[in-house]
């Protein structure tokens, strides 16, 4: 059975079409074959086949789709190779992916830039499998995404099939074919490159600056820019009639095919008798580093007879060092390759081993492993020369002129390798560390080539290569779990592979199992081959380091956190700066920590365990907590200093804290806290595990407003709830009170409701047993905002001004600016919008005080509403604005999608919808994002109100009824009150008006409640104009005068626009 999305999505066996259905089911079949055997989640098929609006019984109609499929395969005799299947909570097409046209081509086009063929050859057949765009007849986002990512890998393709024709002189053959292109591409400055070359070495000059002089003045017309440098100086070559621009012979092929013997089975290139041929054999089943494979490929030489240094310039030796911890796989890429392109070395290939990091073995020693090439090169041993000198000249001598590959495995440094390099620039070396080699590149112009950890899909491979693709396909949960357990490294993936072919009946679960319970390397290791565990290989790095070095390797078992810095490094040893720094560079010239970014550091998962493992066995327990201690307290100390950039609660613990000086400014700080945000995290998990308790609730403290504003909730509720473990095994009351504050705001803001009212009221306890009287002001205050939330809105208000009470009754006026916040918030709701509006000045005034602005967010947001509400749209707009401004230039998310759902309400109100859905879509995106989920719910209100006034009812009643389901899965009576009325206007609007009336009854109810004076009234105006519709007058005329009268108390006034016309 094959299969094409290059064009109209088609199936076929032997030449007969598979009816895949409908467009709609073609596009889950589409979704399905760009990622064969994967499972996808339901959720990741809705979303990528119905894109934001999906019908009501999606899930069933996927299901539907699902089953006709399936029949439709087996019907077809796609064979048991082929079929559709249902694992790990999704779907998944079980389908080799060479029988999928996108595969078959990406392959292709992959093997044409790895040099694995003739390019052209191949790049022409990748072509060929296209019939059209890409999922032809397909629509929805990610149709249209994938096609123009498709569109602009065949375009690639084609500029890359077109560079390696033009290498060829074919510049005539190809001209109509470039003119096509250019046409469809008339802005692509590559092809218009190509076209010009083409016609230059054509003999047609005027044609090719033609070419360019259209496009300049195309640029300038459509996008305003000029060309760039790489055409403007194509142009300017052709204007002087540079002679390296012709073509080279048309008969040229810079890929010379090998020489195969008939005997070979396997169609190696055959080795001429007397060739040295000491390559160690390639390593079974290796799959994957195909970028890497392609860039060793950039360094052969590119002719026959090639004396040019390849890459290293005239009469260089090119030298290509592959760099990587241990276990990463340098070895069996360095043989792969070296086998692989052998038919470019026709003199020969030769191998030595340097034990630059054997356990048992010293590093080979220059002179040695010189005897081991000589003997290589066929010089018999006794006829080697003892001394190092002679042994190098006759070394070189014998290489002299020959095209031969030299490969150096396990160097330990540059002095080793330096004098094995031969002196002829036709012949090329290879070499293999765990070091930098830093001089070696810098000397001798070695290119390093670093190799980190495979991709999934490539340690996938390489685990079902040495397994079975049929045992791995049966387990590909386990299996993606058995990669990541393996940490994607070369070494540990066969040793575990190792143990499951040994045990046939062992299930890959079990054995990604067995590496979860946290002896991973004492799980990679074979029973009969010692050398093969991943430990022995960490081991002899280790062993290799000075003190120093191997000292804070130790300590860096200890260290929480996925990275660290030289200042926390610096901690952990109790060093300076400056000493860390060295230190971590030693280390990372070992290739035991690699740096993901500038003063970053981090080891691989199972360096990090080995590493843990040195420290339990080599440092005492004492030593090993003092060094933990300082570097939670580092930490603790640079959050202080940090959260003093706006990121404080208005009440705090007392206690001494870190200076703000140490960072240069809010930025500064605020990076800091993102970049540390995982470490900080563990610090507080781990404290809470094993100590220093009090300084782990600590930090969890400190980072409760930076979790706050930044809405990183996840992170949040890891930490708080280690905190208050913490607190608990410290015995300390007040943290504990601590960490439940933090908690309820946490689960208040993620819609945990229970959770959430048990955490406040063990705050307030804690609070009032202790005697911390601010603490337990900002309680009352905080339950008041949770009664909010729930729509509760009169018991919101008596909570809010008892706490605002204390607060003055304590002299504590200048921390009452969240308070009022809130009390102005519940005053629009009770539709008091005066008193809303004075209690949300003094907020801004209280706020005005302080050096940092973002506490004027709040009060912005609720006067704005409460000006939305008497209609005065121009204020609104500009309180609104400048909430966002501030949002914007400090980073702080926490209010961002409530001053995008304002601006709205304001724009829809001032007739300008587009304007109105930008913000809209805006504020679901952030409530999403955040996990606020009253954010999330007041957003998809404001959508769906906004595609019912545009005239899309089932947009509209998606959106309506996604908040009304969301709302009342948490408890949130206001918002279940706001989308019962969106829904009653899109019923009116059906002309349902039952159904109008029975959702505009239930928010009458829910307002009434609760409270909500401002719904209320709405809701009086939506049942007066559906009553006038069903011929009830006397209602009508009763809910009108009702909503008359929360006008005349409330000075609510609502545009025409957002009620039912009746």
């Amino acid at each position: 059975m094959e299969f094409r999305v290059l064009g109209p999505v088609e199936a076929s066996v032997d030449g007969r079409p598979v009816d895949l259905g409908h467009p709609k089911q073609r596009a889950v079949a589409a979704v399905l074959l760009c990622e064969p055997n994967r499972a996808l989640p339901a959720e990741q098929l809705i979303d990528r086949v119905w894109g934001e609006d999906p019908p009501g019984s999606v899930r069933n109609v996927l299901y539907g789709y699902i089953g006709r499929l399936r029949r439709a395969l087996r019907a077809a005799g796609g064979g048991p190779a082929v079929g559709l299947t249902r694992r790990s909570g999704g779907y998944q097409l079980d389908t080799d992916p060479e029988r999928v046209d996108l595969h078959r081509f990406q392959r292709l086009v992959a093997r044409a830039r790895g040099g694995d063929g003739d390019p052209v050859d191949l790049l022409r057949d990748a072509l060929d499998l296209w019939s059209g765009e890409a999922l032809a007849g397909l629509s929805g986002a990610w149709a249209e995404g994938t096609r123009a990512r498709l569109a602009e890998e065949r375009l690639t393709a084609r500029l890359e099939l077109y560079e390696a024709e033009l290498r060829r002189g074919r510049d005539r053959e190809l001209l109509a074919e470039l003119r096509a292109l250019t046409e469809e591409h008339p802005l692509d400055e590559r092809a218009v490159r190509q076209l010009m070359t083409a016609l230059y070495r054509s003999e047609r000059q005027a044609e090719s600056l033609d070419a360019y002089e259209a496009t300049r003045v195309r640029l300038a017309d459509e996008l305003g820019v000029d060309p760039g440098p790489e055409l403007r100086g194509l142009y300017e070559r052709i204007l002087r009639n540079d002679p390296e621009l012709m073509a080279p012979p048309a008969s040229a092929d810079p890929v010379p095919e090998p020489v195969v013997d008939a005997r070979a089975a396997d169609g190696a290139a055959a080795v001429a008798p007397g060739v040295p041929a000491g390559l160690p054999h390639t390593v079974g089943g290796f799959r994957g580093r195909e970028g890497e494979l392609a860039r060793l490929d950039t360094r052969l030489p590119h002719g026959t007879s090639d004396a040019s240094g390849a890459c290293g310039g005239p009469g260089a030796v090119t030298i290509t060092a592959i760099i990587g911890t241990a276990g990463v796989g340098k070895t069996a890429l360095a043989v792969h390759w070296a086998h692989r392109t052998r038919h470019r070395f026709p003199d020969g290939q030769l191998y030595v081993d340097l034990r630059g990091f054997d356990h048992d073995c010293e590093p080979l020693r220059p002179a040695e492993a010189i005897a081991q090439l000589l003997h290589g090169l066929g010089v018999p041993r006794e006829r080697i020369p003892a001394d190092q000198d002679r042994q190098a000249h006759h070394y070189r001598s014998l290489l002299d002129g020959r095209r031969m590959l030299i490969v150096l495995d396990n160097a330990v440094s540059a002095e080793q390798v330096r004098p094995l390099l031969p002196g002829s620039p036709t012949c090329q070396v290879l070499v293999t560390s765990r070091q930098r080699l830093s001089g070696l590149v810098a000397r001798d112009g070695a290119h390093p080539l670093v190799l980190g950890s495979l991709a999934p899909e490539e340690a996938r491979a390489v685990l079902a290569a040495a397994v079975g693709e049929r045992r791995t396909a049966a387990e590909p949960a386990a299996a993606g779990r058995l990669t990541e357990r393996c940490g994607a490294l070369p070494l540990a993936l066969r040793v575990a592979a190792a143990q499951l072919v040994c045990e046939p009946g062992r299930s890959i679960a079990d054995l990604a199992d067995e590496l979860a319970d946290g002896n991973r390397l004492g799980a990679l290791e074979l029973d009969d081959d010692p050398a093969t565990a991943v430990r022995r290989a960490f081991t002899l790095s280790y062993r290799a380091l000075a003190d120093g070095p191997r000292r804070l390797f130790r300590l860096l078992g200890l260290a929480p956190g996925p990275e660290i810095t030289a200042p926390a490094a610096a901690a952990l040893l109790d060093s300076t700066v400056r000493e860390a720094e060295r230190l971590l560079r030693a280390l990372d010239a070992a290739h035991l920590i690699e740096s993901p970014r500038p003063g970053r550091h981090r080891p691989h998962d199972l360096l990090r365990e080995y590493a843990a493992e040195r420290a339990v066995e080599e440092i005492g327990a004492a030593e090993r907590t003092a060094a933990l201690e300082r570097l939670l307290a580092f930490w603790l100390r640079h959050t202080e200093a940090a959260t003093a950039y706006g990121y404080t609660p208005p009440v705090r613990l007392p206690r001494d804290r870190a200076d703000a000086g140490l960072f240069d400014g809010r930025e500064a700080a605020l990076g800091w806290l993102e970049d540390e945000r995982a470490n900080l995290v563990a610090a507080v998990v781990r404290g809470a595990e094993t100590g220093p308790y009090r300084t782990a609730w600590q930090l969890a403290d400190d980072l409760r407003t930076y979790f706050y504003q930044r809405r990183h909730l996840s992170s949040w509720e890891t930490a708080a709830e280690a905190g208050l473990r913490a607190a608990r095994r410290a015995a300390d009351p007040l943290g504990e009170a601590a960490m439940a504050q933090s908690l309820a705001t946490l689960y208040r803001h993620t819609g945990e409701v229970g959770r959430s009212l048990e955490h406040h009221r063990a705050a307030l306890h804690g609070y009032r047993a202790a005697g911390f009287a601010e603490g337990e002001a900002a309680m009352l205050c905080n339950l008041g905002t949770f009664y909010d939330d729930l729509g509760d809105i009169r018991r919101a208000g008596a909570w809010q001004d008892h706490g605002i009470a204390l607060f003055r009754a304590i002299g504590r006026t200048e921390v009452i600016g969240p308070a009022l916040t809130n009390s102005s918030g519940v005053y629009v709701q009770l539709g008091e919008l005066r008193r809303a509006v004075d209690r949300a000045n003094e907020a801004i005034e209280v706020q005005a005080g302080h050096a940092n602005p973002s506490g004027t967010v709040g009060p912005l947001i609720n006067r704005g509403l409460a000006h939305l509400a008497f209609g005065e749209l121009d204020r609104a707009l500009a309180d609104a604005s400048e909430a966002l401004r501030i949002c914007e230039e400090l980073r702080q998310r926490h209010h961002l999608s409530t001053a995008h759902d304002l601006l709205a309400l304001v724009h829809r109100d001032a007739g300008r919808p587009e304007a109105a859905f930008g913000h809209a879509e805006r504020a679901l995106e952030l409530a999403v994002e955040t996990g606020t989920v009253k954010d999330e719910t007041d957003s998809l209100t404001t959508l769906g109100e906004l595609h019912r006034r545009a005239g899309r009812a089932e947009r509209a009643e998606a959106r309506l009824t996604r908040s009304l389901e969301t709302s009342a899965a948490h408890g949130l009576r206001r918002q279940q009150a706001e989308a019962h009325l969106g829904l009653a206007h899109v019923r009116h609007g059906a002309r349902a008006y039952d159904a109008a009336a029975g959702h505009a009854l239930r928010a009458l109810d829910l307002a009434r409640d609760q409270g909500l004076r401002l719904v209320e009234c709405r809701a009086h105006h939506t049942l007066a104009a559906v009553c006038r519709r069903l011929g009830r007058s006397t209602r009508a005329r009763r809910h009108a005068d009702s909503a008359r009268r929360i006008h005349a108390a409330t000075g609510y006034h609502p545009t025409a626009g957002a009620w039912p016309v009746s």
